[in-house]
């Protein structure tokens, strides 16, 4: 028996538009090609967006060309809402595993989802899923499906994409300007604790330590008024890298260790290893080398930038051994390039750069230990 579009598709204009549309586009359908011999593409056009809504003699053959049986089974849409809200209150949460379990829950039913009343809502979880991934193809292709049916947007789902649009473009195209301008059109429709960390992350990123500071103070008081004890923790790890930055080590280290302390409440390592490398960082920048070594050994995973320092340069310099100085930074210049190159760098790493770099510079002048092309060979 063949299967038609139920009637209550009808009541949503938008709804249709952009099921037909989302599905033409995934199957890389011209607009000519899928209502050839239904109707003209100027039709199609009005359909897709929203400005009429055709018979159901027209959706049923629309539907049968690209495959698509309409699902609006009450229980699934309603199970659907509740596991996609869950997973974004995840996120928020900073609870990483729950969020993926339910993701992969969620992506069982990918097929169901592309033709049900809920298409915009999947589309998001599967958008966030991605980003920040190394998966750039698949988020490309997400994106331009969303991108293309962005006026269908409620409030609510606006403010979703465009924060995570933002996040993806600071955090992998180190896109900046772009990824403020995101968080802006995501802040117009809501403000929350995660969209001002991800706006004080930004403008830290970005060398603006007044506007982070704003932001992350904004942010700490929505994550207190949500109960969100991850968000808090994130704060203090913000607060902590400004005042560093700021020289005002102190204060920095207070927050960080206040960070570290809660992170091993929750029992997170992996986080309060990031931690233990800001504060190794704050105790080298404020001269403390033996106290940030400390920190250092602390980190467990090898292939972190900081580590590889430790032993490579500032183990060295905690001996004295001043002739290796340059080498050494020469090798940390080309390592934070590298970093840099592929988006995986703090300010603090580089202000540690210019520190030492200047210091070279110095005892260049009154020792003459690093001859003066080589110096040039950097563009001091």
């Amino acid at each position: 028996m063949e299967k038609h579009v139920k009637t209550n598709i009808f009541y949503d204009s938008k709804l249709l538009g952009s099921i037909i549309k989302v599905n033409r586009l995934m199957q890389n359908m011209s607009q000519t090609t899928l209502v050839e011999g239904i109707c003209v593409p100027s039709y199609l056009s009005r359909i897709e967006n929203a400005e009429i809504v055709p018979s159901m003699e027209v959706v049923n053959e629309i539907f049968k060309a690209l495959g698509l049986t309409y699902y609006d089974d009450a229980e699934f849409i309603s199970e659907s809402k509740h596991r996609f809200e869950e997973y974004i209150q995840a996120l928020f949460d900073g609870e990483l595993g729950v969020a993926i379990s339910l993701y992969d829950d969620i992506n069982e039913d990918e097929i169901r989802y592309m033709s049900s009343p809920i298409i915009i809502d999947f589309l998001l979880v599967k958008y966030i899923h991605l980003v920040g991934t190394e998966f750039r193809d698949e988020i490309t292709s997400v994106d331009r499906l969303l991108a293309s049916i962005i006026n269908y947007m409620d409030s609510e789902q606006m403010h979703i994409y465009m924060l995570y649009k933002g996040i993806d473009l600071r955090d992998v195209n180190r896109l900046f300007f772009e990824s403020e301008q995101c968080f802006k059109k995501a802040e117009e429709r809501k403000q929350t604790g995660k969209l001002h960390h991800e706006m004080a992350s930004l403008y830290f990123e970005w060398g603006n330590m007044i506007l982070a500071l704003d932001y992350i103070n904004k942010a700490q008081r929505l994550y207190g008024e949500e109960g969100n004890i991850m968000g808090l923790t994130a704060v203090y790890m913000i607060k902590g890298q400004i005042f560093i930055y700021e020289n005002q080590f102190e204060t920095g280290v207070e927050y960080l260790t206040k960070c570290s302390k809660l992170f091993r409440r929750i029992k997170e390592p992996t986080f309060e290893t990031h931690i233990y490398n800001h504060l190794a960082w704050a105790h080298i920048l404020n001269g403390n080398l033996l106290e940030g070594q400390k920190y250092l050994n602390k980190c467990t995973e090898a292939s972190i930038l900081l580590k590889q320092i430790s032993e490579d340069l500032i183990v060295p310099l905690s001996k004295g051994e001043l002739p290796t100085w340059f080498d050494d930074l020469e090798w940390i210049e080309g390592r934070l390039e590298e970093q840099k190159s592929s988006g995986k760098y703090h300010k603090l790493e580089e202000k540690y750069l210019e520190l030492r770099r200047n210091q070279l510079y110095r005892m260049n002048r009154k020792y003459k230990l690093i001859d003066d092309c080589r110096l040039e060979k950097l563009q001091f």
